[in-house]
C-alpha cells in the first residue's frame, strides 16, 4: 500500500526513512537521511545536506544548487542534450558536453571535450606552463606555449593567409619560408637585414643602393665603392651604353666608341689612346694643345719629334701651304704628289729640281750662281760663261 496525506504533511522528524519501495508524489522534504533501494520520484526534491545517489540519478526538470557541488564518484553526470547554466564554477576532472556551457563565471577543467563549436565570449586561458592547443581530428597541428616567450607550431606546420599560396612556415630545421603567389610587401622606415641576401631574380631600387662591393654570383669582386663615391673595377668594364661620369675615371684601359671628356689628365702612368680598327680623328671647336713637359717632345709616328717648336725626324712635308713663324728644317721639299722640289744641303746650299721662277724678285747677300737669265715670259735675256762673261740677248 502506500501513506498518503490528504492536503496535510507526512513528517518523521530527524528519523531516517527507508522503504524497498517507492517514494513518489507531491513535495518532499527529509532533513535526515532517505534511503531507496527502489525509484525515488518527486515533482520537488529539496535537501538540506548532501544528497547521494549510489546508483543513477534522472532528472526530467530543473537540478538548482543554492550551494555545494555535484561530485560524481567515479562514474558519470550526464545531461543528456540538454543546456547546462551555471554562475559558479565548472571545474575538476573531463568533461565531456554534448548540448551547450553557459557560464557566467571560470569553466576549468583538466580536460574539456566538445563535440560542436566551442565558444568564449571573454578570455580563454591556458594557465599552465608549456600548455598545447591542438587542432585537427588527430590533432596534427599544435600550438605550444613556450615559457616567459612565446609559442610553437609543430614541425613544418604553416600559418596561410587568404589561401595556401600565402603562407609563414619552416620547411626544414633552420629555414623560414615566407611564400607568397604574387608579391612579399614590408613597409617601414628601415629594413634591417643581418647575413648573406641571396636574390634569384632581380634586384630594383626606388633610390639608392648603397653598398661597399658589388660581386659575381659566385663571390668573385667585381666593383668596389670608396667613402666618397669612388669606384673601382676589378675587371675590364664594358657600358653598351652611355657613361657620364661627373668625376675622373683612372685605372687600365678604357675602350669606346666615342670619348667626349672636358679633360683628360694623366694620373701616374703614361697615358694610351689607340684603336684596333679606323682612324682616331680629334676634332675641336677652338685650337688642339698638346703641351708635353718641358724638355719633352710630340712624337709622331715614332720617328718625328716636335720639341719647343723644331720639327726633327721628318723625311717629308706634304702641305698646300706652309708657314713657319721662325725656321723649317729639311733637306727636301717636294712637291705634293711627290717630286723633288728643292734640295738643302748642310751649309744651306739650296738645288732646284726644276727652273726656279721668282714673281717678286730675288734678293740675297750672296751670290746667285746660273748660267742664263730670262725674263718672265721665258725668253733669253742674259748668258752666263764659265769664267764669268756675260752676254745680252739684246741690246
Amino acid at each position: 500500500g502506500s501513506i498518503t496525506d490528504s492536503g496535510g504533511a507526512i513528517s518523521f522528524g530527524n528519523e531516517n526513512l527507508t522503504t524497498s519501495g517507492t517514494l513518489a508524489s507531491g513535495a518532499q522534504t527529509v532533513t535526515g537521511n532517505v534511503t531507496a533501494s527502489g525509484t525515488i520520484s518527486a515533482e520537488q526534491l529539496t535537501s538540506t545536506d548532501d544528497l547521494t545517489v549510489a546508483d543513477q540519478a534522472s532528472i526530467d526538470g530543473t537540478l538548482t544548487l543554492a550551494s555545494g557541488s555535484i561530485t560524481d564518484s567515479g562514474g558519470a553526470i550526464s545531461f543528456g542534450d540538454e543546456n547546462l547554466t551555471t554562475s559558479g564554477t565548472l571545474a575538476s576532472g573531463a568533461q565531456t558536453v554534448t548540448g551547450n556551457v553557459t557560464a557566467s563565471a571560470t569553466v576549468s577543467a583538466e580536460q574539456l571535450t566538445s563535440t560542436d563549436d566551442l565558444t568564449v565570449g571573454d578570455d580563454l586561458g591556458l594557465a599552465s606552463d608549456a600548455a598545447v592547443l591542438s587542432f585537427g581530428a588527430d590533432g596534427e597541428v599544435t600550438l605550444t606555449h613556450v615559457a616567459d616567450a612565446g609559442f610553437l607550431l609543430n614541425t613544418n606546420r604553416q600559418i596561410q593567409f587568404r589561401d595556401n599560396e600565402i603562407k609563414i612556415s619552416s620547411s626544414a630545421d633552420g629555414q623560414l619560408d615566407i611564400d607568397a603567389d604574387t608579391e612579399v610587401e614590408i613597409t617601414a622606415t628601415t629594413v634591417d637585414l643581418n647575413g648573406t641576401l641571396d636574390v634569384s631574380g632581380d634586384v630594383t631600387v626606388g633610390t639608392s643602393l648603397k653598398t661597399a662591393t658589388i660581386d659575381y654570383t659566385d663571390g668573385d669582386l667585381a666593383i668596389t665603392i670608396a667613402d666618397g663615391g669612388a669606384v673601382t673595377t676589378s675587371g675590364n668594364a664594358t657600358v653598351t651604353g652611355n657613361l657620364t661620369v661627373v668625376g675622373n675615371i683612372s685605372g687600365g684601359n678604357v675602350t669606346a666608341s666615342s670619348l667626349a671628356a672636358n679633360n683628360i689628365t694623366a694620373g701616374n702612368a703614361a697615358v694610351t689612346i689607340s684603336t684596333s680598327s679606323g682612324a682616331i680623328t680629334i676634332t675641336s671647336a677652338d685650337a688642339v694643345n698638346i703641351n708635353p713637359a718641358t724638355g719633352s717632345a710630340i712624337v709622331l709616328d715614332g720617328t718625328i719629334n716636335v720639341d719647343a717648336g723644331v720639327v726633327t725626324g721628318a723625311t717629308s712635308i706634304t702641305s698646300v701651304t706652309q708657314v713657319a713663324s721662325t725656321s723649317l728644317k729639311t733637306p727636301l721639299i717636294e712637291y705634293t704628289d711627290g717630286d723633288d722640289a728643292m734640295t738643302i744641303a748642310d751649309g744651306g746650299a739650296v738645288t732646284f729640281a726644276q727652273e726656279a721662277q721668282f714673281s717678286s724678285g730675288v734678293q740675297t747677300a750672296g751670290s746667285i750662281e746660273t748660267a742664263t737669265i730670262d725674263f718672265t715670259d721665258g725668253d733669253l735675256a742674259m748668258t752666263i760663261a764659265d769664267g764669268g762673261a756675260v752676254t745680252f740677248a739684246q741690246e
